[in-house]
């Protein structure tokens, strides 16, 4: 069964654990089912927001089997070099908690972020995969939610 996109993101809505926004960034975490983390993020990416989505997001880590990771970041340009090294740190500690790690995004420097922490969590046995493709993602997302939450 397919989803739509509005109905995927209307769907996730409703399961916010987090939405901070900042001058020039906003950042969002979701958690529409145990085994399913998800995280909306534009603009800036800052040190501050990094440290609360770990904060949020680090107990479900501890709870849950090996969680699903989905993060939409279409309109992320930049970050705070401390964000980068604080998920980092923190996604080298997490890998074995991962089923899977998948990103959307557009920006280069966020790209090469990616597969710059992929070398790290990839030596834990974890590949994080990025695409620009909006649809390719959402289709991935889909399969994920509709395969935990039906």
């Amino acid at each position: 069964m397919e989803i739509s996109a509005r109905a995927l993101w209307s769907r996730i809505e409703r399961t916010r654990l987090l939405d901070i926004e900042e001058t020039g960034g906003r950042f969002e975490v979701f958690l529409p089912h145990p085994q399913l983390h998800v995280t909306r993020a534009s603009g800036h990416l800052s040190h501050v927001m990094a440290l609360r989505w770990i904060e949020v997001v680090e107990p479900v880590f501890d709870k849950s089997a090996p969680l699903s990771n989905h993060h939409q970041w279409l309109d992320v340009g930049t970050y705070d070099s401390n964000a980068r090294r604080a998920v980092t740190r923190w996604a080298i500690r997490r890998a074995s908690s991962c089923a899977d790690i998948q990103f959307v995004c557009r920006s280069k420097l966020v790209t090469m972020a990616i597969a710059t922490v992929n070398l790290a969590t990839a030596l834990s046995g974890l590949s994080m995969v990025a695409t620009t493709s909006e649809a390719i993602f959402n289709g991935r997302l889909g399969e994920a939610l509709l395969g935990r939450a039906g």
